[in-house]
């Protein structure tokens, strides 16, 4: 049965291309409902604070027009919209699907890296509750996780029986849309996609990349860097004064040309140090392009990466980060030859492996 679908969640400047994740997965999940045959409709909460008035009316309108409803919203929004739509939405099918850690988000913040690993894995709360949110999520009909750390998290902290995982998927043929790495020179050739932020890490990278390629005095690795830029102040002249020949910023990447562009590359770089990172798309399309990974230890990765397609360092510790490239630029070869199992690996974040979840979890189908 089709349905009328409403999809609260923000997908940017309608006339400009936005590279968020959450804009990219909302307009993925619109675009993927209308091909299924739902009708949908939009609230855009885009800059949801300079029109918060009228995104409300516009809320409560089209709520009365739909069957459906998807709460698709980030840290910040959801915890003020859940109480709102859960209010104006009775008698409606109510889904919430978080973007990154959604409501945690704002517990998570205040702790340690340690207290966030015992939050995840331990479930030592610290103290922390949040009552309301929990009276919230108890009245919707699901609540869709991106991992199963997460799930549990959720269910475990806010005692919930209604949630269930959908990953972040990218709707690719993995075996036919991607570029098949070609390098086989002495230079290991490293990517980076994301956020240009101190929070992502990225100052850490490249200090250790240009470590390494200062100890042999020949720049055996190379790192490109692609991102919206968000650094001021000293981290910006820091970033500025680190470039060079063989560490270079390339400004945004189209969201069309991702995925096959670090295809091109022998490694992709995910050196995180965001408390919020729940299931991240870049990472999702560094294994759809069959690229493997140098990646952070943060608590998701254990629900993301199995092994053989990565390479771990501890979250937050430069000298690792270093050790780690180190023993990447001297392996090349092996790093080069674990594409395969980055791309086994990838398959699991296809439109076509999570297909039946997305049509019954999202689009409401027996």
């Amino acid at each position: 049965m089709k349905k009328k679908i409403l999809i609260i969640g923000n997908v940017g400047d309608p006339n400009e291309e936005s590279f968020d994740g959450g804009a990219i997965k909302t307009k993925l999940y619109m675009k993927l409902l209308q091909e299924t045959g739902h009708e949908v409709f939009l609230v855009n909460v885009f800059k949801w604070k300079r029109h918060f008035f009228s995104l409300v009316l516009e809320m409560m309108k089209k709520t009365k027009q739909s069957d459906r409803i998807i709460l698709m919203a980030g840290p910040n929004g959801c915890r003020l919209l859940l109480p709102i739509i859960t209010t104006i939405s009775k008698k409606k099918e109510l889904v919430f699907c978080p973007l990154g850690i959604g409501t945690l988000d704002k517990k998570i913040n205040r702790l340690t890296l340690d207290q966030q690993q015992s939050f995840y894995f331990n479930y030592d709360y610290h103290f922390f509750q949040d009552r309301l949110i929990s009276r919230c999520l108890k009245k919707l009909d699901l609540v869709i996780l991106q991992n199963d750390i997460l799930r549990l998290a959720y269910e475990n902290f806010y005692h919930l029986t209604n949630c269930v995982v959908l990953q972040n998927f990218r709707n690719i043929d993995i075996l036919t849309n991607r570029l098949h790495n070609q390098n086989n020179d002495s230079v290991l050739h490293i990517v980076y996609v994301s956020r240009v932020n101190q929070s992502k890490g990225i100052l850490d990278l490249v200090e250790c990349v240009n470590e390494v390629n200062g100890f042999q005095n020949n720049q055996q690795i190379s790192l490109d860097i692609y991102g919206s830029m968000q650094l001021s102040g000293n981290d910006f002249k820091t970033f500025s004064s680190s470039l060079n020949s063989k560490v270079q910023y390339h400004g945004e990447l189209s969201n069309e040309h991702t995925i096959d562009t670090i295809g091109q590359y022998d490694l992709f770089a995910f050196p995180t140090k965001y408390h919020g990172e729940g299931t991240p798309g870049a990472l999702v399309e560094s294994l759809l392009a069959g690229t493997p990974v140098l990646l952070s230890s943060f608590p998701f990765r254990k629900a993301i990466i199995r092994g053989p397609e990565s390479i771990v360092f501890e979250i937050g510790n430069k000298h690792d980060l270093t050790e780690k490239l180190n023993e990447c630029r001297n392996n090349i070869q092996k790093i080069r030859n674990m594409r395969a199992e980055a791309t086994e690996t990838g398959a699991l974040f296809t439109f076509q492996k999570n297909r039946s979840a997305f049509l019954s979890y999202i689009g409401g189908d027996e």
